[in-house]
């Protein structure tokens, strides 16, 4: 599963590719079915940079046509901007939904109080929901979040009790300490909350995914290579298939893709002289 460029600097092409993932995807449909019945949930989607996380939320929202659906994301650049998650849920709300008011509409800034902002986005929540089926609100990168979106948030989803409201965020594994306790303790002990660890794709999810690029079909060998290689992470995945011949170079040690190449090259040009030592070393 690829799609989102947003979790790698990998400058592969946009074009949407997913394969695999059936398990993760009936857990979050099993979520979704238990916050249409007024069950609300919170689900959290863990794994390393470039594993499919973002691809996987982008494909489960994409099936829920009868949802209403807010979507934001954390950016490592935005860490420090006032309720810049919480301001991205607001915009999307035309058409036939109702518009937040209050302190969600009268432009959030760094004095106003998260748990008032959260107490605020529960009830608007809650308003979204009456006569539909489920309000879907994904959060893609959350360990990026700002500190006042992260609390508000995790206000409204510890007091959201009967609405059929459904939250799928997304986190770099170890990465969401940064958030504070307070959402280790809610993932960890509320009945609400659910936690899925995203792994690498496996083999038969390589052929599947070479076929869908267009690079050919993979033997049971091939696969087994490139798993080797990536440890099954999609995005190095993806950009290994999309090299140029890639079948052709399987009989010795494969080279490390031009888009990753030069991704690393320029995160290594931007450390200190003492840390580009020890990398070359």
């Amino acid at each position: 599963d690829v799609t989102g460029v947003q979790t790698c600097a990998l400058p592969i092409s946009a074009r949407r590719v997913f394969v695999g993932r059936e398990n993760e995807l009936a857990l979050l449909e099993a979520a979704a079915a238990a916050a249409s019945r007024g069950e609300p949930r919170v689900v959290l989607v863990e794994g390393e940079e470039g594993i499919g996380k973002s691809s996987l939320l982008a494909q489960f929202a994409s099936e829920q046509t009868h949802a209403a659906l807010l979507r934001a994301s954390g950016d490592e650049a935005e860490v420090f901007l006032p309720y810049g998650v919480i301001s991205q849920l607001l915009p999307g709300t035309g058409g036939d939904r109702i518009s937040p008011h209050g302190l969600l509409a009268s432009g959030l800034s760094d004095g106003v109080d998260p748990l008032a902002v959260g107490a605020e986005l529960r009830m608007w929540l809650g308003q979204i929901g009456q006569g539909r089926k489920l309000v879907l609100v994904v959060i893609d990168d959350l360990q990026w979040a700002d500190t006042p979106s992260a609390r508000a948030l995790l206000f409204a989803a510890r007091h959201i009790q009967a609405d059929r409201v459904l939250i799928v965020a997304s986190a770099r594994a170890g990465e969401l300490s940064r958030l504070g306790e307070g959402w280790r303790r809610f993932l960890a002990g509320d009945h609400r909350a659910d936690r899925i660890r995203l792994g690498g794709l496996g083999p038969e999810d390589m052929v599947a995914l070479a076929q869908a690029l267009g690079a050919g079909t993979l033997s049971r060998r091939a696969a087994g290579r490139l798993l080797e290689e990536t440890g099954g992470n999609s995005l190095y995945c993806r950009a290994v298939l999309e090299e140029p011949r890639f079948l052709e170079r399987l009989g010795g040690p494969l080279q490390v893709p031009r888009s990753l190449a030069e991704v690393v090259l320029g995160r290594i040009a931007g450390l200190s002289p003492a840390a580009s030592e020890l990398v070359a070393a």
